[in-house]
């Protein structure tokens, strides 16, 4: 799953391993009308199910600087350092802590 905020130079990346889920009552709990223009038939949309995505990794990129200054940065820097990445970047291993969240009755 990816999001990205262009504007705030902001991306963020979660990975993870992903499960079919046709629990109608969860369905049910998680509708909103909204989602009638991709499914017009509604709750009796034999097409509608959810993904789970059990979170095992996360990595995300902030860069803090105009994209013309990042330019400039990145070119300069990749004359002296081949393998520079511009910005913040930091990456999570949610593996770790996916039984002690479940514990506490959290699912990431």
């Amino acid at each position: 799953m990816s999001y990205a905020d262009a504007d705030g130079q902001r991306f963020v990346s979660v990975s993870g391993r992903a499960a079919l889920v046709l629990d109608r009552e969860k369905i049910q709990e998680l509708w909103n009308p909204v989602y009638k223009a991709w499914f017009p038939k509604g709750l009796d949309d034999p097409q509608i199910a959810l993904l789970r995505v059990d979170a095992e990794q996360a990595e995300y990129w902030e860069a803090q600087s105009s994209a013309m200054v990042q330019l400039i940065s990145l070119v300069k820097e990749l004359v002296i350092r081949p393998n520079y990445l511009p910005g913040e970047n930091q990456k999570v291993d949610l593996s770790e802590t996916r039984g002690e969240t479940e514990k506490l009755g959290i699912g990431i």
